[in-house]
């Protein structure tokens, strides 16, 4: 939510407008409600409002057509309007008006698994996230001051200390990159599933375990013209492997039987009297050389 909230407030630095005015929900209809806004910035008009920066997130549309509508802040993990920042130019903000600047607006998009274990994270950091409050913005019965709260529309269960965000953890498993997939490009993430299947039957903490191997991977690869060296068998492409060759990933024997757990094939090996050994894997088009100690000495591809 930083990266939003600074965005959103380098635009109103550099834009023409005179502070502006701040509206708010009440009965389905927007009122303006007196502020003083001046010099002031989104944190500290949510401040103002009763709510700290990791309770809010920001919305700004480009495309909108309505240059006077600055900003929309919502309830984080929500699409429930917290305030609507506006030029001086506005007199009254309809609804009508919100619909057509929010027309394009989608949560799961505006709020994504990213955002989602960043706002845990920076509650958790902030101590600023509260059982009442995410019990509220949940429509869940607050869990106390040393209870958990199950959330299944995040895919969270968070742990409360005193009453606030003290651990949470992925109700099923999936870190946040996998989420990202499940989410927001199911056939993928099916794709991935699938395959680890394949391999790993029933086995689920393995499954799952892979399939966040290979999506945080896939988060931290760059765009990369070997893709195709390391497509496998099933229509995927193992981003994992793709860093390890190509990328300087480090990487152990052990690790990369377990990443390519029933895919790899030995090649070849070389054992000297003196103890000297390399110990070659075939995996897709690439091969991989280990030392006697299961540490990666180099990968070559070929077609």
């Amino acid at each position: 939510m930083n990266k939003k909230i600074l965005l959103v407030f380098f635009l109103i630095l550099t834009a023409n407008v005179n502070y502006g005015k701040v509206f708010i929900p009440q009965n389905g209809i927007f009122i303006e409600r007196n502020l003083n806004i001046e010099k002031e910035n989104i944190n500290s008009i949510c401040k103002q409002l009763g709510f700290n920066t990791d309770q809010c997130y920001s919305y700004f549309n480009f495309d909108g057509g309505d240059k006077d509508i600055i900003s929309v802040i919502f309830k984080v993990f929500t699409d429930e309007i917290v305030f609507v920042w506006t030029s001086d130019e506005v007199e009254l903000l309809s609804a009508e008006r919100m619909s057509k600047y929010l027309s394009k607006f989608d949560l799961k998009k505006e709020f994504d698994s990213y955002d989602i274990e960043s706002t845990l994270n920076d509650g958790v950091k902030n101590k600023s996230l509260t059982s009442s409050f995410l019990s509220d913005i949940f429509n869940l019965k607050d869990p106390g001051l040393n209870g958990t709260l199950h959330v299944l529309s995040i895919g969270y269960d968070i742990e409360f200390k005193q009453g606030l965000i003290h651990k949470f953890y992925s109700a099923d498993g999936l870190n946040k990159w996998a989420k990202l997939w499940k989410n927001e490009n199911k056939a993928f993430y099916d794709l991935y599933l699938k395959a680890a299947t394949k391999y790993w039957g029933d086995q689920k903490e393995k499954i799952i375990n892979e399939i966040n191997i290979q999506a945080d991977a896939y988060a931290n690869a760059p765009k990369s013209e070997y893709l195709e060296y390391h497509r496998t068998a099933e229509g995927t492409v193992n981003f994992k492997m793709l860093l390890v060759a190509h990328y300087n990933e480090p990487m152990t024997l052990n690790e990369f039987k377990e990443v390519n757990h029933g895919r790899y094939e030995l090649s070849n090996e070389f054992n000297t009297k003196d103890g000297y050994k390399r110990t070659i894997y075939k995996l897709n088009k690439t091969l991989y050389t280990f030392s006697e100690k299961g540490i990666l000495i180099n990968s070559y591809t070929a077609n």
